[in-house]
């Protein structure tokens, strides 16, 4: 092969004969017609191969040559360097019995660069980019893709949206996680990439009895974060199987299968993924509810929302509960179960809520819904120094049952603004912040006969929190703290002011007052005692704690075990339960879920825990994360030589 210079004719080696070789060559311009030199002019075949040649560039007069070559078809690759903000091209040639023009008219574009490193600053080099055109949705053809030994990369695109994908291809790269953004991209742009080094989550997705499920969509969420990750793999493929890509971190996954599959679907809250590892999920099956939601004049209604809630009012996971254009929906709900659905449309509607139900679904049900006209009931929330506050909760219930209402919009912006679609009424209007805010809850009665906005200012205040506890400090949950103000003579507001799983409560209340607290246990807290704390003036963040005599715990552990175990929290529970224990001192232990017939369900915990109180979840699922069946089951601890057990009941 001789290699011929820059602008001149290239001569290739070839085996055909002398009388079938021909050329291609042209000029290439710019979008004034100016001719371009140094444009590197690249060979494939008709399906897009390459084809070696030494190096083409055009030369001044933006002149070039490729020879000798047989008739066949070819594609031309046009790559002008990246400071001439031109767009490269491919054309495609035919060369048949003679000579062939190939002229290129470049576009112009855009450039796209920036630099690739890991979270300490440390550059990325062989990170390859990805452009695809979401108008065409074809990927579009880049020169200098690929990042550099700093990490740099500059490439010349057109103008446009386009999805954009950096990843590490090259032979033995450490398992950098791909990004992909979406961007609008109309001038030049600097976009500067940081990639992690992930791990692999995978798994099977079953009905009953292992049958694999396709096409099963699954969303990862940073716990943390809230953010949704991009996870290409995250659709299962015929044997139910999938595999994605992700950071370290803890995520809340939720796996939807198509509403045609009748299967219900799964969200599973806390899954660490701390290491390569599997995550298999079985789906149960359900009924489907489906229909159509339409407004005034049977108009279809687009976005609306429907929540489906079972009795208590737990919220329960329904994935593709939005109508499409056409006010369609379809949803899978568990068979059974007395259920109330909300309909729920886009507060710019202004159509107002409906609920549908309480009732139970034993086979597939076709509800259509009208949503009404309504009006909107809208305003701020502030302090009193009319400071916004926002992502303030606000809650509508009937004034006479007491009774949550269904509504849109029930949590301010960061002006700390809401506006909510309601019938005209009369509504007992609550609003509660966070406790993190020091702002005190309030609540109010609102007449809403038209279009109407309030003004809410809540006032600044101090938090007070605790514990409740047994004698021997292990925390009782589902007791609801009441504040007596004393000066006021009222109970404060703060509706919130319940003991978690551990026992911990939190609530906002005005400073600079006496107050009386009570402690009322709810259903499933285990006990009946009702306490009372002696009056406390509050000026500052306040510790209140209130202690029930005796012991909580259960169970047959021997007089000398270091431990207490206590009964689950909620009982009876559907899907999700909370076991406490406590440990006097670090030691090994063993939690197991057996059910009646004393098989072994699930390892809760076995391994070293440090001394002190523990909580435990379990989700209602074996360790071959089936979901359990409803029925009893016994929670067992070993621990230090001795045993305790604790029934639980699963209710579906």
């Amino acid at each position: 092969m001789k290699r011929g210079l820059a602008g001149m004719m290239v001569l290739l080696a070839v085996s055909s004969p002398a009388w079938a070789q021909f050329s291609i060559s042209g000029i290439v311009r710019n979008p004034a017609l100016a001719p371009v030199a140094g444009v590197q002019v690249v060979l494939s075949d008709g399906n897009g191969n390459p084809i070696g040649t030494p190096l083409i560039l055009t030369n001044a007069a933006g002149f070039y040559t490729i020879s000798p070559l047989p008739p066949d078809n070819y594609i031309v690759g046009f790559e002008p360097p990246s400071a001439t903000h031109l767009v490269p091209a491919r054309l495609p040639v035919t060369v048949g019995g003679a000579n062939t023009t190939l002229n290129a008219n470049l576009a112009a574009g855009v450039l796209l660069s920036g630099t690739v490193t890991d979270t300490t600053g440390v550059p990325i080099p062989n990170v390859d980019l990805k452009v695809e055109d979401r108008a065409t949705n074809e990927v579009v053809y880049t020169v200098g893709d690929n990042t550099d030994v700093n990490g740099f990369y500059d490439i010349v695109i057109p103008a446009g949206e386009f999805d954009i994908t950096w990843r590490a291809v090259a032979p033995g790269a450490l398992p950098w996680i791909r990004v992909i953004r979406r961007e609008i991209i109309s001038t030049d742009t600097v976009i500067d990439i940081q990639m992690v080094i992930g791990v692999f989550v995978s798994g099977h997705v079953t009905r009953p009895g292992g049958i694999p499920v396709a096409e099963v969509n699954l969303d990862f969420i940073d716990a943390t974060s809230g953010l949704k990750l991009d996870t290409p793999g995250d659709v299962t493929d015929l044997t139910g199987f999938y595999q994605v890509h992700v950071p370290i971190a803890d995520y809340e996954v939720r796996v939807k299968p198509a509403p045609l599959d009748h299967l219900l679907g799964v969200e599973l809250l806390s899954v660490p993924v701390a290491a390569d590892r599997l995550l298999d999920v079985s789906l149960e099956p359900g009924v489907a509810v489906s229909g159509v939601v339409t407004g005034v004049g049977a108009a279809p209604e687009p976005e609306v929302e429907i929540e489906v809630r079972e009795a208590g009012g737990s919220k329960r996971y329904t994935p593709f509960s939005t109508t499409d254009l056409a006010g369609a929906y379809s949803i899978v709900v568990p068979a059974g179960v007395s259920l109330t659905i909300d309909y729920i449309p886009p507060v710019p509607t202004k159509r107002a809520p409906v609920r549908v139900g309480p009732a139970a679904y034993a086979v597939d049900q076709t509800i259509n819904v009208t949503v009404p006209a309504g009006v909107w009931l809208s305003g701020t929330v502030t302090n009193t120094s009319l400071v916004p506050a926002p992502g303030v909760n606000l809650d509508l219930k009937d004034p006479v049952t007491g009774a949550s209402l269904p509504v849109g919009g029930d949590v301010t912006d960061a002006a700390g603004s809401f506006v909510m679609t309601v019938l005209p009424g009369t509504y007992t209007v609550e609003v509660e912040p966070a406790v993190a805010s020091l702002l005190v809850a309030k609540r109010f009665s609102q007449v809403v006969a038209g279009d109407v906005a309030v003004a809410v200012q809540l006032d600044t205040g101090v938090v007070v929190h605790g514990n409740v506890t047994d004698s021997h400090y292990l925390g009782i949950p589902d007791y609801r703290v009441e504040a007596f103000d004393i000066n006021a003579a009222t109970t404060v507001f703060a509706p919130s002011a319940v003991t978690d799983a551990t026992g911990a409560y939190a609530m906002v209340v005005r400073r600079l007052r006496t107050y009386r607290f009570t402690f009322r246990p709810g259903p499933t807290s285990g006990v009946t005692d009702t306490l009372v704390v002696d009056e406390s003036f509050v000026s500052i963040r306040t510790v209140v704690n209130a202690m029930v005599a005796g012991s909580l715990a259960t169970g047959a552990a021997s007089p000398r075990s270091s431990f207490l175990l206590l009964q689950n929290h909620p009982n009876p529970f559907n899907p999700l339960t909370h076991v406490r224990f406590r440990l006097e001192h670090a030691g090994r232990l063993d939690l197991r879920v057996y059910d009646a017939r004393g098989t072994l369900v699930r390892v809760l915990e076995s391994g070293v825990l440090p001394a002190g109180d523990h909580v435990v979840a379990w989700d209602g699922r074996g360790q071959d994360g089936v979901p359990a069946s409803s029925g009893i089951y016994f929670c067992r601890l070993e621990a230090g030589g001795g045993r305790a057990t604790i029934k639980m009941v699963l209710l579906k």
